[in-house]
């Protein structure tokens, strides 16, 4: 009985994922005659986020002078009221706020603050939302620290861009908001770039805590965009991936510093770091340049290194579907090598490759299904509901793209490398049938690459080298590695 009930669920759910100009874009193109005025709270909160104070304000009069009062509105109207100076007014609208939502303490602090200038402690936040921003901005306060985890995704951006933040809570808001796809990662890139580091941080770049700080990535990214050997520039992007791999953002982290990646050249003395290219350049679709890398790695000469033979075996269903030529294996050798390497318990990631596998021509042996089965030893895995199964393949036989898809996510869950092999079989497979070749391709090599993390590749060479900060008269910095049995960065 509510033809724009849909609409108003997917314009609700973009918004708080945090991509509150879609959603608003797509609450345009909705009619204009909605006697609910459902979308208006939307555009409100855009319009104060994007720091354009007198369109919300104008959409608030209207809003009231139509006869709506809610509490969202009347928050807003004392708001307004304060920004043309009519204080009596705000403080009315506060009085009433107090019966009929007494529950949101920041906003009747912040209110204390616009209107009798009382001090308050704003680091108690328990949520930040667009309101609260722009109550904070009209007071010409710094935003607090520790608001940022538990921040509405909706304000991340404007937090990531707003000049009365913190450093640490600009880095931490825009790496959140690239990994979540609602800020680009040329703005992190800016961000990074215009941090000024002293002398004595960069000296005690690799030393404990000091590492552990939230702009170490940013520095990193500096050093690594100066750098001119490539052994040194990959040292630098190694060590920022395992920082971003430890926070869960690895990810952003590849994304803002491709181009040092595609400046690093393939050969065999970085043998080490291939991995981490690989999987760098894979999520950011140069599976060229990824291809060039395998083929080091892959080649007989470095199977003798054991840690480049463990990279190569996690990585070779990777290629086996991007170039199958360049395999050196067979998959009965490559199903060996990876028991073997594992002692038996990587038998899950395999028979998910496996059945991944098998939508992109692959024939897999029975023997090697029974081999598998002797091996098995039961792990937890996640396994989607029955009903999402059912609803999955009704909706890819009726054809229906957009519910498939939603389906799909569903199933996958959020830990790809947790699925349990038929999961990604019948998603990989039902997304082709309906023709998103591409789409079964990315989300097969997105399962895959899960399978890399070099926080687990502990033993690489890259652990057995000293490394050693010099600069030179330009204040370029450059590596240098000796062979030791320690991992110390010194100027």
């Amino acid at each position: 009985s509510d033809p724009l009930k849909l609409l108003e669920l997917r314009i609700n759910k973009l918004a708080k994922s945090g991509f509150i100009t879609l959603a608003a874009q797509l609450a345009d193109l909705a009619p204009k005659n909605d006697p609910l005025g459902r979308f208006d709270n939307l555009y409100i909160e855009e319009k104060l986020l994007d720091g354009d104070n007198l369109s919300a304000c104008d959409r608030v009069e209207k809003m009231f002078s139509e006869g709506k009062s809610d509490s969202f509105l009347l928050k807003h109207l004392s708001l307004c009221k304060i920004f043309i100076g009519d204080v009596d007014s705000s403080r009315l609208v506060i009085d009433l706020l107090h019966e009929l939502d007494p529950e949101d303490k920041n906003f009747f602090s912040l209110a204390s603050i616009l209107i009798d200038g009382e001090q308050s402690d704003l680091s108690s936040f328990d949520v930040l939302s667009p309101l609260h921003l722009a109550m904070i901005k009209a007071a010409k306060l710094k935003i607090p620290d520790g608001s940022i985890s538990n921040v509405d995704q909706v304000v991340l951006k404007a937090l990531a861009e707003s000049p009365n933040t913190s450093l640490s809570t600009r880095i931490y808001a825009a790496e959140k908001a690239v990994s979540l796809g609602i800020l680009g990662a040329d703005k992190l890139s800016s961000i990074y770039s215009n941090i000024v580091f002293d002398k004595d941080r960069i000296n005690f770049l690799f030393e404990g805590e000091v590492f552990d700080q939230v702009d170490s990535k940013a520095l990193l990214y500096q050093i690594a965009k100066t750098q001119v050997v490539p052994e040194a520039k990959a040292e630098v992007l190694y060590k920022s991936s395992i920082l971003a791999y430890k926070e869960n953002f690895p990810i952003t982290n590849y994304s803002v510093n491709i181009q040092s990646y595609l400046e690093v050249e393939p050969n065999n003395n970085l043998v080490w770091f291939a991995g981490d290219a690989i999987a760098a350049l894979l999520y950011l679709d140069k599976e060229y340049e990824a291809i060039e890398w395998y083929k080091i790695i892959n080649s007989p000469g470095n199977f003798s290194d054991p840690s480049a033979f463990r990279v190569s075996l996690n990585l070779w269903p990777i290629f086996f579907i991007l170039d199958p030529s360049i395999s050196q294996l067979n998959i009965t050798e490559w199903v060996d090598h990876m028991i073997e390497i594992s002692e038996g318990k990587s038998i899950q990631q395999i028979e998910t490759t496996l059945g991944l596998l098998q939508n992109f021509n692959l024939v897999v042996p029975n023997e090697v299904w029974v081999k598998l089965l002797k091996n098995n030893k039961k792990v937890n895995s996640y396994s989607a509901p029955s009903i999402y199964f059912v609803n999955f393949e009704n909706a890819v036989n009726e054809g229906k793209i957009g519910e498939a898809i939603l389906y799909s996510l569903l199933m996958l869950g959020n830990d790809q490398k947790e699925i349990s092999p038929s999961i990604g079989l019948s998603v990989v497979k039902g997304l082709s049938k309906l023709n998103l070749h591409d789409e079964a391709k990315k989300i097969t090599l997105e399962i895959l690459l899960s399978y890399y993390n070099p926080l687990s590749e502990n033993s690489l060479n890259y652990q057995k080298k000293q490394l050693t900060i010099q600069s030179s008269s330009e204040d370029t910095l450059e590596i240098k590695k000796t062979s030791t049995d320690d991992s110390v960065l010194n100027e």
